[in-house]
């Protein structure tokens, strides 16, 4: 019995100091996530994609949410520096074979951008996909952005630039986010004129009358030099749009 007892006592002297050192291990790349984020809040973009990099240096396994996080930062904010390596991330990103419920919002925002370019029925079947967490998903993304060449340069890929919705009679207006939402508090029923404009892209006006059941506005907006594909600015979002509008 007491040869026993010192086995069992060995075992565990053995085994605490591995446990140890994978939870500080788990804890430092947290920690590079974490500080990234603080960074973003610093206005430090470029540090905060250095760091989010390093973290996906230090994981086992692909992460989709943080690749997704990644190349969202460095689209949004022109970090044309880390393009490549932000693309090669994305896809690292998509041989995840986990979908939790972190990487369930960041694969919606995906589908939404992306909505205008594919079908309603394979649009309802990836919907399905991510609500099921079938990782097929991510072939489909994979495939999907393979055949369009995707850089966060590229055309499909730029995210689209910020867009300014302005209501000219308030003197106010709102920018829109990342994924083309927008959002005017406090305004009262009534007709507006809005103007929204963006660098590289003709300035539209239109006259909107707003009420208790006309409070979402879709507006077409086309590049100023090139005529090439529509834009969509929403205030559910903003999107490449290559059907026509009615």
């Amino acid at each position: 019995m007491e040869n026993f007892r010192k086995y069992l006592i060995s075992l565990v002297l053995l085994f605490v100091p591995v446990v140890d050192s994978m939870a500080l291990q788990d804890t430092i790349s947290d920690d590079l996530y974490i500080a990234g984020i603080q960074e973003i809040e610093a206005g430090n973009f470029e540090r905060a994609a250095e760091l989010w990099i390093a973290h996906t240096e230090q994981l086992d396994q692909p992460d989709f949410s943080l690749a997704y996080d990644l190349i969202k930062l460095v689209t949004e904010h022109r970090l044309t520096r880390f393009y490549e390596k932000s693309s090669d991330l994305y896809f690292w990103g998509l041989q995840s074979d986990l979908i939790d419920g972190r990487a369930q919002e960041r694969l919606r925002n995906e589908l939404f951008y992306i909505d205008s370019m594919i079908g309603y029925r394979e649009k309802r079947q990836l919907e399905d996909k991510i609500d099921d967490r079938d990782t097929e998903i991510f072939d489909f993304l994979e495939q999907f952005w393979q055949e369009k060449s995707m850089t966060p340069a590229d055309t499909y890929n730029e995210r689209l630039p910020q867009v300014n919705v302005f209501i000219v009679e308030l003197e106010r207006g709102d920018a829109t986010d990342f994924d083309g939402r927008f959002d005017i508090q406090n305004v009262a029923h009534g007709t507006y004129t809005f103007r929204i404009s963006s660098i590289g892209f003709t300035t539209i006006e239109r006259r909107i009358t707003v009420d208790a059941q006309n409070q979402v506005f879709n507006f077409a907006m086309r590049e100023d030099v090139r005529a090439l594909d529509d834009i969509v600015v929403t205030a559910f979002g903003l999107g490449r749009e290559e059907r026509s509008l009615g």
